[in-house]
């Protein structure tokens, strides 16, 4: 599974992204497949009131959350990937797609662990945990992205559950030469984003851009992981075909 992994970013080395904002940036190879429900608009109704209620994802984690509660942040690495660089992204979001996707609509240029939001250059269908970061490093070209993603276990159900799905069991150790990206959530390491792409009614955006939108940084991403744990029990209610979403940090790391 490793030299497939490595196979596949061999076929990178000569390609980057477009410069030209005119070009839109389109991954290598045979797109990755989504479920229907992602890109389109999620409808619940009044938001009078509170925001929804605890869905059962939120309500497992509360259970065992205590013996992971205390002290620092507990990562686990999720995997590395390569995107287009921020700086070469066309602002292909229109003012109607910004309006009914993100929190923050004058961020032009969102990033995300959705490939829907931010291109991957990679051809395969996930990120992979078990590779390590130095095999996509190296296969970094022009205008790509070196993108390392870690999955917050605030529990153990989310760890366990992590494991089970993606083979994701190792800590991740951030490096102080790594660029902090923002927090996303996301219902898998490369999946849809409960934040920025799965769309809010009015009355919906007026709501939670009241409660997070001073937490978002100019990415579109929350800047801390305590911020992007509350939104992602609104959004396990809000958008329940998705549950359970998890939090996803973000780092870019220099090829």
């Amino acid at each position: 599974m490793v030299s497939r992994r490595q196979s596949t970013l061999s076929t990178l080395c000569a390609f980057g992204c477009s410069g030209d904002a005119s070009t839109e940036v389109r991954p290598v190879g045979r797109p990755r497949s989504r479920p229907t429900a992602s890109l389109r608009r999620v409808n619940m109704g009044s938001m009078d009131g509170e925001i929804g209620g605890e869905s059962d994802a939120s309500t497992d984690r509360r259970r065992d959350v205590g013996a992971m509660s205390e002290g620092p942040l507990r990562l686990l690495y999720a995997g590395a990937d390569l995107r287009c660089a921020p700086a070469l992204l066309p602002p292909r979001w229109l003012a109607e797609r910004r309006s009914t996707y993100l929190l923050h609509r004058n961020t032009e240029r969102p990033l995300s662990v959705d490939t829907m939001v931010w291109p991957s250059l990679a051809t395969d269908e996930s990120m992979l945990p078990w590779v390590p970061l130095a095999s996509v490093r190296a296969h970094a070209a022009a205008g790509a992205a070196v993108v390392v993603v870690g999955v917050v276990a605030d529990a153990l159900s989310v760890a366990t559950r992590v494991a089970e799905l993606y083979g994701i069991r190792n800590e991740l150790v951030v490096e102080e030469s790594w660029r902090f990206l923002g927090f996303d959530v996301a219902d898998a390491p490369d999946g849809i984003s409960g934040l920025c792409n799965c769309g809010y009614s009015e009355a919906e955006h007026t709501a939670l851009a009241g409660l997070f939108g001073s937490q978002l940084n100019p990415h579109g991403l929350f800047h801390d992981a305590a911020s992007a744990l509350r939104f992602r029990d609104v959004a396990d209610t809000r958008v329940s075909a998705h549950a359970p979403f998890d939090v996803y940090g973000l780092w870019r790391v220099d090829p």
